[in-house]
């Protein structure tokens, strides 16, 4: 773990505070290899379909997608299962 010190002045006198250690632990999105959800252009990267197509499957729930605040966030393994499914889906019509 990388150990970082750094002070900071109190509100009310200005004076300088001890010390305060603060650990950064690794992200996984940093990583490629362990990355679970994708944002839209990553999944556009992916797969070689339109924006568009990607926004009507996720308003049809034919694909699934996390929202937090206005980004949209997909994970590859749902996603791919859904893309099965549809292509099973279209063997039996």
């Amino acid at each position: 773990m990388n150990h970082k010190k750094f002070t900071m002045p109190d509100a009310a006198t200005g004076q300088q505070l001890a010390p305060v250690q603060h650990e950064y632990e690794p992200r996984f999105e940093t990583n490629k290899e362990f990355k679970e959800f994708l944002s839209l252009k990553e999944l556009l990267e992916k797969l070689p379909v339109s924006r568009k197509t990607i926004h009507n499957w996720r308003r049809s729930r034919k694909i699934p997608a996390i929202v937090i605040g206005r980004r949209v966030l997909f994970c590859w393994k749902n996603v791919s299962d859904a893309l099965r499914k549809m292509e099973i889906g279209s063997l039996g019509q």
